[in-house]
C-alpha cells in the first residue's frame, strides 16, 4: 500500500514553508565551493555566492557540495535508468518485473501520470531514444565535515528497488536540522555517528540486493561489501 505524490507540487509546497519561515531561495547549480574561515561558501552559476556557517548537501547523486570538499563517489555496481513507453493500465498501482538481463518497473499515479524505466548495467543498456540516467547504488566516502554534511541521495544511493531513499532523506535531514539550529558544527564525535548511521544504511541495502537477486534471478555482479571509488 502506498500513495503516489507529484514531485513538483511536493517541491513548491516545501520552498513555499520554508520562505515562510524566513528562508532565503537562491536558485542555480552548485559551480564552487571553498571553506573559509569559520564556514564554507558556495558559488552558484550566474555568479551568485552564498557564504555560512554550515552546509547541508542536498543535491542528489551529484554531491555537488560534498565532492568539491574532497568526499569521494563509491560505487558498488554500474546501473543505467533509461525511460520507456508502456501502454496505460487502468488502476493506479506499481508494476515491477524482472529477467536475467534486466528488470524495469511502471507508475501509474494521479492524473493520469505514467512512469516507466527499465534498469539494466552500461554494457546491456539497449540504446534508444528515451532519456537515460544514472541508477547506480553508491555512497560517499565520507559523509560530513565540521561545517558539512551530505543527506539524501547525495550521501547514499539507491538502486530504484530499494525503497529506502525516502526513510533515508529524512534521518539526514533531521540530523542537519539539528546543526543548523544549533552548533553548526560537526565534532569528531558527530561525524562517526553520522558516518555509522549511513554505513549501516548501506549494509542494509546491499543485503537486501543480494537477497532480490536470489528471488529474481538477476544477481547482483557487486558482493556487498565490494565498491570501487570513482570521482
Amino acid at each position: 500500500m502506498g500513495t503516489h505524490r507529484r514531485r513538483t507540487r511536493l517541491d513548491a509546497v516545501l520552498l513555499r514553508l520554508a520562505e515562510r519561515e524566513g528562508a532565503t531561495i537562491a536558485r542555480g547549480r552548485v559551480s564552487a565551493v571553498a571553506a573559509l574561515g569559520g564556514g564554507v561558501v558556495v558559488q552558484l552559476t550566474g555568479g551568485r555566492s552564498i557564504e555560512g556557517a554550515f552546509v547541508a548537501d542536498a543535491t542528489g547523486r551529484a554531491a555537488a557540495v560534498s565532492r568539491r570538499l574532497g568526499a569521494r563517489r563509491l560505487f558498488a555496481e554500474r546501473l543505467v535508468a533509461t525511460r520507456e513507453s508502456w501502454p496505460r493500465m487502468m488502476e493506479d498501482r506499481l508494476f515491477v518485473e524482472g529477467s536475467a538481463d534486466d528488470w524495469r518497473y511502471s507508475l501509474f499515479g494521479p492524473g493520469g501520470r505514467a512512469d516507466a524505466w527499465r534498469i539494466s548495467r552500461p554494457s546491456r543498456l539497449r540504446r534508444g531514444p528515451g532519456l537515460a540516467v544514472d541508477a547506480s547504488p553508491s555512497r560517499l566516502d565520507a559523509f560530513a565535515g565540521e561545517r558539512w554534511l551530505a543527506i539524501g541521495d547525495a550521501s547514499v544511493a539507491f538502486d530504484p528497488i530499494a525503497s529506502q531513499g525516502l526513510g533515508h532523506a529524512m534521518a539526514g535531514a533531521m540530523t542537519a536540522a539539528g546543526k543548523l539550529l544549533g552548533s553548526c558544527r560537526m565534532s569528531g564525535e558527530d561525524r562517526d555517528a553520522f558516518a555509522l548511521l549511513n554505513l549501516q544504511t548501506w549494509a542494509t541495502h546491499r543485503r537486501d540486493d543480494v537477497g532480490r537477486g536470489h528471488s529474481s534471478g538477476t544477481l547482483s555482479e557487486a558482493s556487498p561489501a565490494r565498491a570501487s571509488a570513482v570521482r
